[in-house]
């Protein structure tokens, strides 16, 4: 639902725990791994692209936990790479940029590098982290992160930190946006960069008027609506003659201004509407809790995720009933019936790797 709904295209996951005997894929998606060097159900990143996507099998390094693609660009081959570096393993200056060489000429490297620098917005700066900074500069990229922590600990004790963000070269900053999602339940709080052909616009937050707005229409609204003769001897009326006076310049900003936007806090509509109400207060019950870490919280938000997983499990269930029960094999319905069992029988071919002169 996730990946669905913010569109992903390319998805970097790491400890994954995944072992070479395992069976681990998304739908819709070719599914790389960079597995730990024991063959152990521990660490390990892996890197999904959407099977439309062109791409070629890129750098693979078991030492760092890395698996990388290489994808065409209208300008140049982009390597994108997913990271797991584990928090005991010491990596120097000189593998980090030995690293970089080799994902020349652009890159994009993501996920969990256990490396701290307030540079990219941690709250100290680590021995990884120093030696990660250093090699970055020297080699001419640049850290794009959120600024807001993205590892949440379960021992309350420890405090909540960045350790998730993206290391670039080769693409303008103006091209590049990175958001958080808090929309998955984790001790990592999923990390969205885009890269746009063009320059990224910067969407400006909802503002109640804007250059157009009719002053003098929302003087006169104003004027005409406030009531001056108000009680405002107890709280009580205080705190309603306030919110009275909200509203009469939220309406009249309304009335006055025009092109305002009507914002939508979810883009999947397929879901009907009380699977995303309790899915909007999911995530109050995630921020709320990473912000107090109380029991209680947790307890709240295990119990919403548990529902919502229910919600959709059964959503998905009743629309492949319907979707069932309503194929037939007449005129009336488009001869439903053998369309889905010619999809069924279609081949699927995925885009294949791009090979390179010398077969490598």
């Amino acid at each position: 639902m996730v990946m669905r709904e913010k569109d992903i295209d390319i998805c970097l996951i790491s400890e994954t725990h995944v072992k070479k005997e395992s069976n681990f894929n998304i739908n819709g998606f070719l599914d790389y791994h960079a597995i730990h060097p024991s063959n152990k159900a521990r660490g390990g990143a892996s890197l999904h692209i959407k099977d439309c996507v062109k791409h070629a099998i890129g750098l693979k390094l078991e030492s760092m936990q890395l698996i990388s693609v290489q994808v065409e660009t209208k300008h140049d081959v982009l390597n994108i790479s997913s990271i797991y570096c584990p928090p005991r393993y010491k990596i120097d200056k000189n593998e980090f940029s030995n690293l970089l060489k080799l994902l020349r000429p652009t890159l994009i490297i993501g996920r969990d590098f256990n490396a701290k620098h307030t540079f990219w917005g941690s709250r100290c700066i680590s021995q990884k982290g120093r030696a990660l900074y250093e090699a970055g500069m020297e080699n001419n990229c640049d850290f794009h992160s959120t600024g807001k922590p993205t590892y949440w600990p379960a021992d309350t004790s420890k405090i909540p930190d960045l350790i998730d963000y993206f290391i670039v070269r080769g693409i303008p900053s103006n091209r590049i946006k990175v958001t958080e999602c808090y929309d998955l339940f984790s001790d990592h709080s999923p990390v969205i960069i885009t890269m746009s052909e063009s320059l990224v616009k910067v969407e400006m937050p909802p503002r109640l008027t804007n250059g157009k707005t009719n002053w003098e229409g929302f003087k006169k609204d104003i004027e005409d609506n406030v009531e001056l003769r108000v009680s405002l001897r107890t709280p009580l009326e205080l705190e309603a003659a306030v919110d009275n006076f909200v509203n009469i310049i939220q309406k009249a900003a309304w009335n006055n201004t025009p092109c305002q936007r009507e914002i939508s806090g979810y883009k999947d509509v397929k879901y009907p509407q009380e699977i995303k109400d309790v899915l909007k207060e999911k995530r109050k019950a995630l921020k709320k809790w990473q912000q107090t870490r109380a029991p209680q919280h947790k307890s709240n938000l295990n119990r919403l995720s548990n529902l919502l997983k229910k919600m959709i499990s059964d959503f998905k269930n009743r629309e492949a009933k319907n979707y069932l029960e309503n194929l037939t094999a007449g005129k009336e319905s488009n001869y439903s019936l053998w369309k889905a069992i010619k999809a069924t029988k279609k081949p699927k071919l995925p885009a294949p790797p791009i090979m390179k002169d010398q077969n490598e």
